[in-house]
Formats: C-alpha cells, structure tokens, sequence
C-alpha cells in the first residue's frame, strides 16, 4: 500500500490535506517554540542536566489554591506555579501541565525572574520527555516492538529490502487497526518516516520527501517532541540533499525542538545538518562551530555517526588549510570506522575520507577508500552512493593518464546516476565523462555531454553573490573543455564556413566563462540588449568594431585545471587562437630551470605557472628586489603570454587584456621582449574583465555638463584604541569570521582593529598629491581631513552629489581581505571621537554608491587586490566601482609608495587630454625613463597601477 494519500505518481488530494495539516502543526509548534525563546536560526541554548523531576510538596493547601481558585498562570510565582502544574499531571494531562507552564512563560511582566525561567522550561522538557516514555509503555508501542526491531536490524546490515518489506507490512497493519477505530499512536508515523530515511540513503529524494510529508501528519497526538525533531530532520535533510543547501528552517525546527525535548541524538543530528548545509554553501568556518559542538555529544553518546563527524570536522579543517587539526581528526575518524557496525555509515564514512585524501592529494590512500565505498555501497545496494564513489576513482584514473579505466567509470557513473530520480550530481558525473572523452582524442562525442552538463552544474543560489561564485567556479573546467573542443573541431574542419562556426562557438564560451555574476551587477545599465543576446548579436560575424578602436589588439586567457593555456587574440581584421602546454612549455626554459629551485617555483616535480605568476608580482612589490631577476622572469612571462601572439599583434598602438585567474595581479607592462623592451614601452595597456563587460560599460550615457572632479585626500589618520585584540591563532580568526557573519551590515571598527591593530600611518604626499591634482585640473574640488568620512561619502552619494562629478580621485589607505572579500575597503578618517560609520568603505558600500564617473582613480596601497575566482576573477574593489557606475578605474596592485605617488599622479593628470589609458601608460614610460629620478626607476614604482574599463 501507500503512505496515506500517496499515489505512485504523485500526491493527491488528500494528501495536499495531510500536507496542511502537518503545516498547521509547524505553526503550532512555532508558536511554541517563540513563547520559549527558541526560534530562529540563531536561538541556541542547552538546558542544564535534569537530574529528576521536581517534588510535589505534599502541603495542606497548596500555595496556588491560597492564591485563587482559578489560578492564572502568567501572575503565579515560581513555586506556586511549579505545584499548579504538578497538580494538572496525570498520564492524560501533561499535555495540560505543560500548557500552563508555556503560557507562564507567555507573559513578559510574569513574575518569574531569569532564573525561574530556566527552571521552568527545564520542567516543560521533563514533561516532554515523561509524555515520550509514556507512549513507549502503550499497547500499539508494546505490539510494534518485535517488528522494529528486526527492522532495525535489517537497516544495520544494509538489507535495504527486506527492511522496506516489514515496514509496509507494518504499515498495512498500523491502517488497519486505525480503520478498527483503535490508537496507532505515532508508530504509524515512524514507520513511514523510516521508509522516508531508507528512501534517502537510496538518493530517491522525490519520493523520500513524498513519505516524509506525511509522516507529522499521520501521528495521533503531538506531544512527541523528540520524534517531531527527527521528522524536521528527514525533511531537512532532504531539502539539503536535494540540492537546496540554502534550505535552513527544519535545521533550525529540528534544532530547537530537540532541545525543548532534551534530546540528545536528534540534537547531534541538527547540529550536524546546520553544519553540512554551510559546508554545501562554502562557508567552512561555519559549518565547522556546529560540527564541533555536534562531535561533544557523538562522543558522549558513543554514537554511530562519531565517524562521520570527525571526517566532517576534519573535511573542514582541510579546506581552511589547518592540516595539523586535519590530520588529527583524520586519525581519529580511522579508529572510529574500525568499530563501524552500520553498513552503510561505514561505507559513508570511508567515501568521505577518500574525498577528504583525494582533496589532500593523498591518490593512493583515496583510491584504496573509494574501493571500499564503493564495494559497501554495492552491497546495500544503493546506486546514489556507489556512483559517488566511483565517480572518485575514475576521477584518480583520469589523472593518472588511465583514459580507458576512467572512460568505463565515468559512463558506469552517468548510467548509475540516471537510475535516480532528479540527481543533483549527474552534471557533475556528465563534466566528467565528457572531459574524459576530449582527452582521449573523441572531440565531437564530447561536445553534446559537456553542453548537457553545463545544465546541471547551473547554479540557482541567488542569495549569497559569494556562495554564487563558489559554485560557479565548478562550472568552469567544463567551459574551458568547451572551448578546446571547438578549437579541435576548428583545426581539423575543411570548409571555412563551419571554422567561423566553431570558432564563434569557443568564443561565446569563453566569454560565458568570465564575470557571469559579476555581468548580473551591470545588467541594469543596458536598456537595449540582455547579457544572453549582446554577444551573440553583435559578434556573430566577428564584426569587433564596435569595440576595438584603429590599431588597438586584444588578448584573452584562458588557465585550465590541467596546466593548458589558450589564448584568443583580436584585432578589428580577425581572430588568432593559441593553445599551450604550459607544463611543456616551462620544462623546457632555461630561465624557468635557473630559478625552480632558488624560488621554488615548482609544486612537487611539476612547475607551476600560477606559482612563477605569484613569485614574480612579489618581487615587483619589493623596491629592493634584484633587477636582473625581475627582468628575466618578466621575459619567460613575455615567452608565455605575449610571444605566440607577438606577429598578430605587433602593428598595435594599444592592447586590451583579459586575464584568468592569477593572471589578473600580472602587470603586463612589466614584460619584456628578447630585446630587452617593456610591453609599455611598445602600446599603451588597459584591462577588461571580458568583452561582454565592455559592452553593458558601453551602454551607459552620462551627461558631458559634469564637474570636472572630486579629490579626497590627507584624511586624518589619528591614533585609536579598539576593544579588541590582534589575532594570534587561527581560533581567533574563526572567532572574527562569526563575529562578521553574524551581523555583516553593522560596523565593523573592533573586527577591522583585530585585523589592522596598528594606527594608520598618516600619509602627508597625500595632501601634496590632491593640491596638486587641483592646481592641474580646473574646478577641481577637494575633500580633505575629517571631511573624508563614510558618512560624508555615503550623504553625498544618497544627494546624488557624487555622480555629478567626471573624476573621483581617492588618495587614502586601501585593504584587501581575501578570506572575507566584503571587508576589503578604502580607510577613511579615523578619530578616537565617536563616529556613526567605522570609516572603513567596504566593498559592498562602494556598490551601492551612486555614480557616474568616467573615471575612478584609488591611490592608495593593494586596490587591485582580492579573492580570485576561477571565472569571475579578482573580485574586489574594482568590480565595486564599475558596478557604482564608474566607467574606469584605476588601482594599485601592491603597497605603493607614498612619495612617488605623489609625483606619479600629478604627472598622470598632466596629459589627461590625451586620455586616460595614453595619460596613464605615457606617465610610466617617463618613470621607466628616468624623468623622476634613477631610484624611481624600478617597476615597483610605476607598475602597479592598472586600468579597467572603457578606453
């Protein structure tokens, strides 16, 4: 039969009234939960052990009968309140007890103080839990008994079968003895929540939720705290399961109905399901604060799930870079698997630690791990999770060049995934095979799988921008696989109409790889075209003119997973593609081999580009760094970057550069030819992040009767004192993480002194700086001291003053916080006088700032800094101010020099007639000539300044 109004198909009628039901009791239990101070996401606490129920004083007269016959219970003190509900308990009224008890607790002007309420919802969870022990002694409980257990016991063997069999025996049983009109209590109810959980580790989550929805709705009475939690749970876990990570109400029903009913697994549980929904979201830190309190009672409880918490914990230890924590845990986890009963916890636990080994690359030990998932999962059988273990292995085999194992996995993988309905991994297990398809050399049957799997890797999170890039940079391996497919088509397609063809198609990926999120942010300037059609529309005969001015190139990156880089170049004539082995490349340079070893620019045997690109911008930002090795790791760059395009591009008087990746803190400036010559010294170089951002910048119109700019500048940098104190540990860095997280609009002064202890240094080229700026540019306006200050900014822009200005030049402190890129910012004035704003302007301030400037200079330490995403690139304070409505801007890639500054920029504005991208490039190239001084020839004083944006 089928759970109550559950059709095979679908949910009926009768069922949608189960369902409404079930909500009326949430609500219910909502109500409840407010009066107790308990709900919401953010309402944890932990009652005190109980080590009995309170006494019933054998008095006379009780003090609640001297009081008043009819007693209310909000005007009783505490222990006359305590004997009125002692007085309503029987085994048919604690249900009544508790009522009074709630409603007391109603009342804010009651006269129980603090501590009375604490007592008080200790005797509603006593209560609660009496109300549970009574329903085990009751004769429906008594009868189903036998049936549970042997239930149970086919569970923990992994007879997934026959356990499913008994219950829908049971289940026929329990119907009908509620069609005799006799009691069912809430083992009806279990009994369809444990095919509900079977459903679950089965991975058919359409059906589990179908069962699970009825499970609160088929129980007799409500006073079963403790099992309402384990249905918030089944339903939490299937929203999370299903994919809706974002999905947190049943955590926090769960949660906080386990702790009113003092129970201690269905506790563990939530606080566990809280976790892996963050986890699922990115946000390891704070996933890991409930894995950690959730672990205290595994341990207590000597729990079968210890094992799988301890590779949850340390799954986040190692995404945080802590391997002493990750390792200990690790060890732990091990031993507790060893004493594993359940079949399949055992075999979760060792599918998570070949992923948490395969994450460490620890291949060897990962492959022995997913063998033994694979094989439990195989035996309960459950094709969901067995897919996710082989899905790992034939991840390793595709690593280790094994393409025939790897081909047979992954498609044994996609078929097993297919078996289960709505699987949220088959765009992941289709990247796969499709990836494994391109590399052994089967081009046109990969293309149809990868562009299948781009579907289902799509993210719908819109909450959380952060969240989104995370998850969209999942999607990017198999863009990139894309645009080499097309390529590969390209290259070995006769007719020219079918190469404008592929080419246009690795194209139009390629521009679908970069800034997606970033793209949703500048949709609102566009009035005329959608980000989806612009490209198409305007680029579909590769007619670039609309974008790329005379004698003007472009150059685009792509970085692949697997060490690959392409390269689109452009021009208004046509289209060239690069494809490079940069592993090949580099094994093969004798400026690679003279420096691997001195600055480690290998990752194990293999040299890492990513690292060279590190190494290098490190030792541009030093002034004291050796020139002879800056300019020949400049050249191996050029080699890589530059020389495959170099007879495209070299008639070019300007080039555009789209980077990838690491490639956004590169200064290609600083590159050098064979000659010796620095890019700059040959074209004037600007960067986008993608043609489809130069489009919806294009768009924008601003009125030519602007002022001409605003300076801020000389802000007061006074010493100030902070509450809080420096961190030290990473304990103390995850303390700063929550402290943000759990109010991210409100100042953030004491999070920002944790971080920066230090004063601010004042920096007096600054006033020289603006002063001088005005003296240059006429009708120039200053903001200066005190003046510049969040609070000022923020009037102005709500008065619409700031978009009246062409130029906004910023000469003040910047940061950039790569763990938390919302608390990047421009530091204005700090004073130890109380401020309404903490003179930090973040970066999602700065978004929200209304502008219309053709351009936003930030002079001032790191601008051009941020969290790299793979796609979305540098997100930092540049996005910030071309999503403010900035139409260029200027940053700084590194600390940059107070006193060159000051000359640096004065120069800058002295040929803004020729425009910005010439004014900025021409001023380097007098730097790069010595015009300022010899000292001030080292790129660490004119490099790190970039362009985004139009030209």
């Amino acid at each position: 039969m089928n759970p109550v109004g559950v059709s095979e198909t679908g949910q009926s009628a009768r069922s949608h009234l189960k369902f409404k039901d079930m909500l009326k009791h949430l609500q219910f239990s909502l109500l409840t939960l407010s009066v107790l101070g308990l709900s919401g996401s953010a309402a944890i606490f932990s009652f005190p052990a109980v080590a009995g129920s309170f006494p019933v004083l054998a008095t006379p007269a009780p003090a609640w009968q001297v009081a008043q016959a009819k007693p209310d219970p909000r005007k009783l003190p505490l222990q006359a309140l305590l004997e009125y509900a002692e007085s309503l308990k029987s085994q048919a009224s604690l249900m009544s007890a508790n009522s009074v008890l709630i409603l007391a607790l109603s009342e804010p002007s009651s006269p129980l103080s603090e501590s009375d309420r604490s007592v008080v919802k200790n005797q509603i969870a006593l209560y609660y839990r009496k109300l549970a022990e009574l329903e085990t002694q009751t004769e429906v409980a008594k009868l189903a008994k036998p049936s549970l257990n042997a239930i149970e016991k086919a569970l923990q063997t992994g007879d997934y079968t026959l356990a499913m069999t008994q219950l829908k025996t049971l289940k026929v049983q329990l119907e009908q003895r509620r069609a005799e009109k006799k009691s069912v209590g809430n083992v009806l109810s279990l009994v369809i929540l444990k095919i509900a959980e079977i459903l679950i580790m089965q991975g058919d989550f359409k059906a589990g939720f179908q069962w699970a929805a009825q499970a609160s709705g088929a129980a007799e009475h409500n006073n079963n705290q403790a099992f309402l939690a384990r249905t918030f749970l089944t339903m939490g876990r299937l929203y999370m399961l299903g994919g809706d990570a974002s999905q947190q109400i049943y955590a926090d029903l769960a949660l906080n109905t386990a702790k009113m009913a003092m129970a201690s697994e269905e506790i563990m549980g939530a606080l566990q399901l809280k976790g892996e929904g963050y986890l699922r979201l990115g946000k390891a830190d704070q996933a890991l604060v409930f894995f950690l309190e959730a672990l205290k009672l595994a341990e207590e409880l000597k729990s079968p799930a210890l094992s799988e918490l301890l590779l949850l914990s340390a799954q986040c230890h190692a995404a945080l870079n802590q391997t002493k924590a990750t390792q200990a845990l690790l060890t732990k986890a091990e031993q507790a698997m060893a004493l594993q009963q359940d079949a399949f916890l055992k075999a979760k636990s060792q599918l998570s630690l070949a992923q948490i080994f395969l994450q460490l690359g620890d291949e060897t030990s990962a492959l022995s791990q997913f063998s033994a998932a694979r094989a439990g999962f195989q035996a309960l059988p459950t094709a969901y999770y067995e897919a996710q273990a082989l899905f790992g292995l034939a991840q390793i085999w595709h690593r280790q060049g094994r393409l025939a194992d790897a081909l047979v996995g992954y498609q044994t993988v996609f078929n097993l995934a297919q078996t289960v309905p709505h699987n949220k991994f088959l765009g992941e297990y289709s990247a796969g095979l499709g990836q494994a398809l391109l590399a052994d050399g089967q081009t046109a049957q990969a293309i149809p799988v990868l562009e299948a799997a781009l579907a289902g890797l799509k993210n719908t999170n819109k909450a959380d921008p952060d969240v989104q890039r995370e998850a969209s940079e999942k999607t990017i391996p198999t863009y990139h696989a894309l645009i080499e497919a097309y390529l590969r088509l390209r290259e070995t397609e006769p007719d020219d109409f079918f190469k404008r063809k592929h080419l246009q198609s690795a194209f139009n990926y390629l521009e679908a790889s970069k800034a997606a999120i970033f793209l949703e942010d500048l949709k609102g300037w566009s009035n005329t075209m959608t980000v989806d059609d612009s490209l198409e529309n305007s680029l579909s005969n590769w007619d670039l003119r609309n974008y790329l001015p005379p004698q003007t190139a472009a150059l685009s990156f792509v970085q692949t997973a697997d060490q690959h880089l392409i390269q689109f170049g452009f021009q208004r004539a046509g289209v060239r593609t690069e494809f490079s082995d940069l592993n090949a490349l580099l094994a093969k340079q004798p400026i690679y081999q003279k420096y691997a070893t001195s600055l480690r620019l290998n990752t194990g045997n293999l040299p890492d580009f990513s690292r060279l690109c590190q190494v290098y911008r490190q030792l541009l930002s030093n002034p004291q760094s050796d020139l002879n090795t800056v300019h020949d790791l400049g050249h191996l760059l050029y080699l890589l970057l530059i020389q495959p395009q170099a007879e495209f591009i070299k008639d070019a008087k300007r080039l555009l550069v789209i980077p990838d990746g690491v490639l956004g803190l590169v200064p290609f400036e600083t590159l050098r030819d064979a000659l010796g010559h620095y890019l700059v010294e040959q074209m004037d170089i600007q960067y986008i992040q993608s043609f489809d951002v130069l489009y919806h910048l294009l768009q924008r119109e601003y009125s030519p009767e602007r002022k001409p700019l605003l300076a801020m500048g000389a802000a007061e940098y006074q010493p100030v004192s902070y509450a809080s104190e420096p961190i030290e540990s990473p304990a103390e860095w995850l303390n700063l993480k929550r402290q943000f997280w759990s109010a991210p609009e409100a100042p953030m002064r004491e999070i920002y002194g944790a971080l920066y202890a230090p004063a601010w240094q004042p920096l007096p080229g600054s006033l020289t700086e603006v002063e001088a700026i005005q003296a240059l540019v006429p009708g120039t306006e200053l903001l200066q001291g005190t003046d510049v200050a969040e609070a000022e900014i923020k009037a102005r822009s709500e008065a619409d003053n700031l978009s009246e200005y062409k130029i906004l030049h910023w000469a003040v402190h910047g940061l950039t916080v790569p763990e938390i890129p919302e608390l990047s910012a421009l530091v204005l004035s700090q004073t130890s006088e109380p401020q309404s704003e903490d003179n930090y302007l973040r970066r999602p301030e700065i978004a929200k700032l209304k502008l219309k400037a053709d351009f936003v200079n930030l002079s001032a330490c790191e601008t051009g800094l941020g969290k790299i995403f793979r796609g979305e690139g540098v997100v930092g304070l540049t996005q910030a101010f071309l999503q403010a409505g900035a139409n260029r801007v200027s940053v700084s890639l590194w600390q940059i020099s107070d006193t060159g500054t000051a000359q640096f920029m004065p120069a800058f504005y002295a040929k803004l007639g020729s425009g910005y991208s010439q004014a900025l490039n021409a001023t380097k190239r007098e730097f790069l000539a010595g015009k300022y001084g010899k000292n001030h020839q080292h790129p660490y004083f004119w490099s790190p300044f970039v362009l985004y944006g139009l030209f």
